[in-house]
């Protein structure tokens, strides 16, 4: 089947990679040549007297946030993709049952999977490995009041482009929704991976993204609205967000 697709299909697949690249890749340079932003960090800092660190952490978000919109954008208007339908709920109320699941299945599988890593890896730190990805440490200089905020939003964005419009697209252009839900899982677990600096790092992240990307997916197909793995996306990186933040020992997507 995969043989007989159209060339359009393939070159779908191949825009979504060339975004992803940009849109990860690009979040990394910057926040790991923060030569290129100083100027302007610091001018925003002086004239808004607010802390360099939030200013960087600030204007970072901006940037992932734009990037995720704009292939969201991208990929809707090669695809053909109705992104509003993406939100419509139309007045299923079983929405409510199966996002509860899926935030349930998201934190239970997720923790299963570090408890056996560290069955295979018992004296790894996990904890201190993730806490030192730059990303993760600069939304730690961020006020309380919007330190979950923006985990929450960066989800959100994540799930409108890969479990939203990009699966969608590729499910209309002929792949079957699991092989659609594998190229967006490759594609998503990649862009995590590349954010982090050791191997212990990228194996953690690996093992988060590949969870909130499957339950993403089925919750997606079930409800047929993008709401449902925004919410359980949402509060599973803001939710251990907070918990590194208070207590240092828990492990954050």
């Amino acid at each position: 089947m995969i043989f007989t697709l159209s060339i359009q299909t393939y070159i779908l697949i191949i825009i979504a990679f060339l975004l992803e690249i940009v849109w990860s890749g690009g979040f990394k340079f910057l926040y790991t040549n923060p030569r290129f932003t100083n100027k302007f960090t610091l001018y925003i800092s002086s004239l808004l007297n607010i802390n360099p660190a939030v200013v960087s952490s600030s204007l970072l978000t901006f940037y992932y946030l734009t990037a995720a919109l704009t292939g969201s954008i991208l990929i809707s208007l090669y695809s053909g993709c109705n992104v509003i339908s993406l939100f419509l709920i139309n007045g299923n109320y079983k929405v409510i049952p199966i996002t509860l699941l899926g935030a349930f299945a998201s934190f239970s599988l997720t923790s299963l999977g570090f408890s056996m890593l560290y069955v295979i890896f018992p004296h790894i730190d996990i904890v201190e490995e993730i806490n030192k990805i730059r990303w993760i440490s600069g939304i730690k200089k961020l006020p309380k009041n919007i330190a979950f905020i923006v985990p929450a939003l960066s989800a959100c964005a994540e799930e409108l482009f890969f479990r939203g419009v990009l699966l969608n697209a590729l499910i209309k252009n002929g792949f079957s929704f699991w092989l659609s839900l594998t190229i967006v899982t490759i594609l998503f677990v990649y862009g995590q991976v590349i954010l982090t600096d050791t191997k212990i790092q990228a194996l953690v992240i690996s093992i988060s993204s590949f969870v909130i990307s499957i339950i993403g997916g089925l919750l997606f197909i079930t409800t047929g609205s993008i709401i449902s793995s925004m919410i359980v996306h949402a509060s599973f990186a803001g939710f251990y967000t907070q918990s590194n933040n208070k207590k240092e020992g828990k492990v954050m997507i």
